[in-house]
């Protein structure tokens, strides 16, 4: 995505309809052959989002209908028939979301994957399979030529608002209180006949905690461990020479570790601070939020984003209840 720069990504999957180990065992299968998503990070641009949601999955499903595969919006993994129903996963451990957070309009398409169980005309179904990825392919591609103004337009907006539009970090799907169910069909494990169930329908996102977008972060601790994980995540840096000392509101996070897709993150808050001088040393690693990667350099650093490493340990031990937090944002 970095070396290419595409305009468009589109993250081809297959999703298998006999869950062995989770939804089987309840007796059921998932029964679907289609279904497609875009990119839904909180920190992809708010207008970005939009217009994939109205502009481009609502076309991409109806030419996929159309062309005899039936297709959907991405409902989230059927694990169990109790669970509540989301769409796709927010965060950036997805190449979707990562794609998007990377400045291109990104898309996911999932295809029936076949249970191995069944007799098939060729091996696993592996032909009708192909075809069915066949059939996205190229309604994606003829999407993507339909809307290629709009489409170019949209990118360019995007790579713009990436270093100006304010970032929200944290996002979580809730019930939907005017759309409190959804009725979905699975096939029934025992003799394959379709069965419609009724599920809690959560597929309200909220998106909050926004930040202004900062011109900078400077990094004043675990700077050897800092700088390994810029570099990994083709996140450009210098190290200062000499100190700077900059006048700013420092944070505070509370140690907590979460592994959620979808909350905020617990055990993390910002208690109230004032502004003070700050020095940061020399041998600091100072970040310029201007680069492709600055978007995502924020929202991989902040304690709160349902994205950051500090979700995750060893990182997450790098919080201090009573100390300021060693990453300014500077503005």
């Amino acid at each position: 995505v970095r070396r290419y720069q595409p305009d468009v990504v589109l993250d081809s999957h297959e999703s298998a309809v006999l869950k062995r180990t989770t939804l089987a065992k309840e007796g059921y299968l998932t029964d679907f052959y289609a279904q497609f998503e875009s990119a839904n990070n909180p920190a992809v641009p708010s207008e970005t989002r939009q217009f994939t949601l109205d502009a481009v999955l609502p076309e991409l499903i109806s030419r996929v209908t159309k062309l005899g595969l039936p297709a959907h919006r991405y409902i989230g993994e059927i694990t169990s028939i109790h669970q509540p129903i989301t769409d796709g996963g927010l965060t950036l451990k997805n190449f979707r979301n990562m794609a998007g957070l990377n400045g291109a309009l990104s898309f996911l398409v999932e295809t029936r994957l076949d249970s191995r169980d069944e007799t098939y005309p060729t091996y696993r179904n592996i032909g009708e399979r192909v075809e069915r990825q066949l059939i996205c392919l190229r309604a994606f591609l003829d999407t993507m030529a339909t809307q290629k103004t709009q489409v170019e337009a949209q990118v360019s907006h995007l790579r713009e608002a990436m270093n100006t539009q304010p970032v929200a970090m944290a996002a979580r799907y809730v019930a939907d209180q005017h759309h409190p169910d959804v009725a979905i069909a699975l096939r029934r494990l025992d003799n394959h006949e379709l069965q419609t169930l009724i599920f809690p329908d959560h597929r309200k996102m909220i998106a909050d905690i926004a930040i202004p977008m900062p011109k900078s972060l400077a990094i004043t601790d675990h700077v050897a461990e800092m700088a390994q994980y810029l570099q990994k995540h083709q996140i450009s840096y210098e190290t200062l020479t000499t100190p700077r000392e900059l006048d700013m509101i420092p944070s505070r996070y509370l140690p907590g570790v979460s592994t959620s897709k979808t909350s905020g993150n617990e055990g993390v808050a910002r208690p109230a601070a004032s502004k003070k001088n700050v020095r940061i040393p020399a041998g600091s690693l100072w970040v310029d939020l201007s680069q492709p990667t600055g978007r995502l350099a924020v929202s991989l650093l902040d304690p709160r984003s349902i994205s950051s490493v500090f979700r995750y340990s060893p990182y997450a031990s790098m919080l201090t209840a009573n100390r300021d937090f060693f990453i300014y944002p500077v503005p």
